[in-house]
């Protein structure tokens, strides 16, 4: 094997980065190994101006070569090139390249990938279609969520055209095949006339896939949930963030949270799971707006519900508010003016054993793939809602006899 590729899209700790280049090294020890993606591009912004410090951390992540870049698809492709022909490395641009006990930078190119290069001709892999398959529509975010940085990592938020993503719908339906699909997107339902005319085109085509998405819920209307569920929509992942809209303000959301009580009330009624995504202890959090998070979910209960401490990443909007907000720290480890990382770790707990009318999960995609392989509604339901309750009692008085009730009432549950 000449190179293996790592990318860090879902990584917030150099942790399990370590751990593959380990693991790689223990099976392989002369592949060239790369490392890239958001958690790279983070590491990189964090100490660009400490080297010392940046050289230290990339020996300690152990790859041979990083690339630092929004993207970073361009640099792969081109590292991969000069690799196969013997070219110097130094003509790939924005790379970190390994050098006796160092690193050496080559050089810096903007990057800035068409999103159609990226669309498929699934007629090509035809005979190897996986049960799910992930769809892009759009990179980047429109939003300018106080905790997120992506559009600062993704540059502009550009949409590929709908031709496009109606030809590559197409090249998966020709092959005969019915794989879940993930809609990728950060925002899929943005903006909202663009949503419903590729809905329009879902149904005029009748392909009939059955797919999941990240949208937001606040702008969903019933002619547009209507349009979703006829064209194959069975779970959405809602940014809900907070039940206060305090908080929700604060986020620079810029939502009304009475449009979050009629979208879940509309999503309930035509039947489409759905999977809340709560984020406790950004700045402003009280013990005040966490419960009313909590009574927000127990009230409108989402199917789903998962829960993240807030990350405090430096190259988010919410850093210029520091001063605001007495905001010290970095990553999983800060305080602010209402409230600390410790006292958020506690109330996030709380909330995942305590929440009754929802399903704590933190694998949102193994409802998706349940519905796709043709269970019921109901019967995802249940397997997931005893696989909470065991987790639960786990996690409280441990009674291992009532566990394994719940494990043996899984085992049936799908039947």
């Amino acid at each position: 094997m000449l190179t293996v590729a790592i990318p860090t899209t879902f990584y917030v700790s150099a942790f399990p980065v370590v751990q593959i280049i380990n693991f790689v090294r223990r099976y392989n020890k002369d592949a060239k190994i790369i490392v890239g993606g958001p958690f790279i591009r983070n590491v990189i912004s964090t100490y660009l101006n400490h080297e010392e410090e940046l050289l230290k951390m990339l020996g300690r992540l152990g790859a041979d070569y990083f690339v630092f870049s929004s993207e970073g698809e361009e640099s792969l492709g081109k590292f991969i090139s000069v690799l196969k022909s013997g070219k110097p490395i130094t003509d790939v641009p924005n790379l970190y390249y390994r050098q006796g006990n160092t690193y050496k930078f080559t050089y810096t190119s903007h990057e800035t990938n068409p999103l159609h290069y990226s669309m498929s001709d699934w007629n090509y892999f035809k005979d190897h279609i996986p049960e799910l398959v992930n769809i892009r529509t759009t990179k980047s975010c429109p939003f300018d969520c106080a905790f997120c940085g992506l559009p600062v990592a993704g540059g502009k938020w550009r949409r590929v055209p709908e031709t496009e993503l109606e030809a590559e719908l197409q090249s998966l339906h020709a092959t005969g095949k019915k794989p879940g699909i993930f809609f990728i997107d950060e925002t899929l339902n943005f903006p909202v006339i663009k949503f419903k005319d590729m809905l329009k085109m879902m149904i005029r085509n009748n392909f009939k896939f059955k797919w999941e998405a990240e949208i937001r819920c606040d702008t969903l209307d019933r002619e547009t949930v209507e349009m979703m569920k006829e064209s194959g929509c069975q779970l959405v992942h809602l940014g809900i963030e907070s039940g206060s809209q305090q908080v929700l303000d604060t986020m620079v959301k810029r939502v009304d949270i009475n449009n979050y009580y009629r979208a879940m009330e509309l999503l309930n009624e035509y039947g489409i799971l759905t999977s809340a995504l709560i984020l406790v202890g950004f700045p402003g959090e009280t013990h005040q707006s966490f419960r009313e998070t909590f009574d927000f979910i127990e009230t409108y209960k989402p199917t789903l519900f998962r829960v993240h401490r807030w990350f405090y990443d430096h190259d988010t909007p919410v850093h210029q508010m520091r001063e605001q907000y007495k905001i010290s720290g970095g990553g999983y480890n800060w305080t602010h003016s209402t409230m600390d990382s410790t006292t958020a770790h506690e109330l996030a707990t709380e909330l995942s054993l305590g929440i009754q009318n929802s399903i704590h999960t933190d694998d949102y995609s193994m409802a998706f793939y349940l519905l796709n392989k043709g269970y019921s509604k109901e019967k995802v339901i249940r397997y997931l809602k005893l696989f909470d309750l065991a987790v639960k009692e786990k996690c409280s008085t441990n009674d291992q006899q009532v566990i394994n009730g719940h494990i043996e009432q899984m085992k049936t549950a799908l039947n």
